[in-house]
């Protein structure tokens, strides 16, 4: 029973090592291909400066439209044409009804 807890680790054991987590620091660092300055963080603490590069958020105007999905173009193409449509419905009530100016 005791090499049964040996082999068998909690995540409470663990604390904040578990090795399932990836930072975001370590994500931008898989994405950007640098994987030397990999090494020399191991050896840092695991925190990051709010101010550094890697804890940088991209602004929604930021990111590229491409890169949504397929359901999130064809939603927003259907609002353009509905509001295309709303636009046009009061154009042509603007038309048929009698407007005067009263002064």
């Amino acid at each position: 029973m005791n090499n049964r807890e040996e082999s068998h680790q909690s995540a409470f054991q663990y604390g904040r090592k578990l090795p399932s987590i990836i930072s975001a620091a370590r994500l931008l660092r898989l994405r950007s291909g640098s994987f030397d300055e990999e090494a020399k963080d191991e050896k840092k603490p695991n925190r990051i400066s709010p101010f550094s590069p890697e804890a940088r958020v991209p602004l929604p105007s930021e990111i590229d439209e491409n890169s949504y999905g397929t359901t999130v173009w064809k939603r927003n193409e259907r609002e353009r044409l509905r509001v295309r449509c709303v636009n046009d419905g009061y154009e042509r009530l603007r038309d048929h009804l009698p407007l005067t100016e009263k002064f």
